[in-house]
């Protein structure tokens, strides 16, 4: 018998007998068998790390800052290239 613990990066195996132990909000530990029958109760929530989409806004301020960037390097070539 394996015992895993339950966290948000835990997965679950199908196939293998696996128990798996959590701590709650009061500092009891639990251990729960894997049932292939039953679906776990308890729901992980996915973390906003996984995701690297941007908003609406960061596009729009990458925009104008890259065409800030090609602007004042134009000025600058012009400028060094007449002294």
């Amino acid at each position: 018998m394996k015992i895993k613990i339950l966290e948000e990066n835990a997965r679950w195996w199908k196939g293998e007998p696996v128990t798996w132990a959590y701590e709650d909000k009061h500092g009891d530990w639990w251990l729960i068998k894997d049932d292939p029958k039953q679906k776990p109760k308890m729901k992980i929530k996915p973390t906003k790390d996984s995701s690297n989409s941007f908003t609406t806004k960061q596009y729009l301020f990458i925009f104008l800052c890259s065409c800030f960037g090609v602007l004042f390097a134009t000025l600058l070539t012009k400028y060094l290239m007449l002294n």
